[in-house]
């Protein structure tokens, strides 16, 4: 009970004494209802493509193929989340999983495992390999030259992945680019802005609550 009062009077102190940018923002999106709204309204349609990074449950890309019933491509490195998510579409031809994330480059990488917070970044007890491939070489792979929308939740993979994504003229065929930032991740204030600043040349905000969630959509 005690810790419980603690908890709460530590929130209290950071929302509104020390209005903590993170908690302002959170505290926004629940208000404006985003996963239900900012997160799945788009000018979508049969024809477009859409990347879901980072898929987790398959929830995110339920909602998109079944609202807008688009080409949707799902990476999901971990193999319990990608089993879940490969048997939730099966028989759904429109709906693609793949059982490796992206990233800026092939390789196996150690995962700590805690359900959608699983991370390369942290450390416990549970943690299994996974296999990452370059961004590049996959959309060639697949064919994929323009995108619709593409989503990343991959826990502070986003950084390299957006990175890549610069470098290698993805992001001008990116219609829109819906991000979440984390920043637990070293650097993650100035690695984040210098990402904003190289997205802002061709795209522009259409929502941003920081660090929780942003939309980048291409400039007319």
């Amino acid at each position: 009970m005690l810790e419980r009062i603690v908890r709460h009077a530590r929130r209290w102190w950071k929302l509104f004494v020390t209005r903590d940018p993170f908690l302002q923002a959170h505290r926004r999106w629940i208000k404006d209802r985003g996963d239900e709204t900012l997160r799945v309204d788009y000018p979508l349609s049969p024809e477009s493509v859409v990347l879901d990074v980072g898929g987790y449950n398959g929830d995110w890309a339920a909602r998109i193929h079944e609202r807008y019933r688009c080409r949707v491509y799902v990476f999901e490195p971990v193999p319990e989340f990608y089993e879940r998510i490969r048997e939730r579409f099966s028989g759904v031809e429109a709906v693609q999983v793949f059982n490796y994330g992206l990233s800026d480059a092939d390789a196996m990488m150690p995962i700590s495992l805690s359900a959608d917070g699983s991370s390369v970044f942290h450390q416990n007890r549970q943690h299994i390999d996974i296999r990452l491939r370059d961004i590049d070489v996959v959309l060639q792979e697949l064919g994929i030259r323009d995108i619709a929308l593409i989503k990343m939740n991959i826990e502070g993979g986003e950084y390299a992945l957006l990175q890549r994504m610069l470098d290698k003229d993805i992001v001008p065929h990116c219609r829109d680019i819906q991000i979440q930032f984390h920043d637990f991740v070293p650097d993650a204030q100035s690695l984040r802005l210098g990402l904003r600043e190289r997205l802002a040349r061709t795209h522009e905000l259409t929502y941003d609550y920081y660090f929780i969630w942003e939309n980048w959509r291409l400039k007319a």
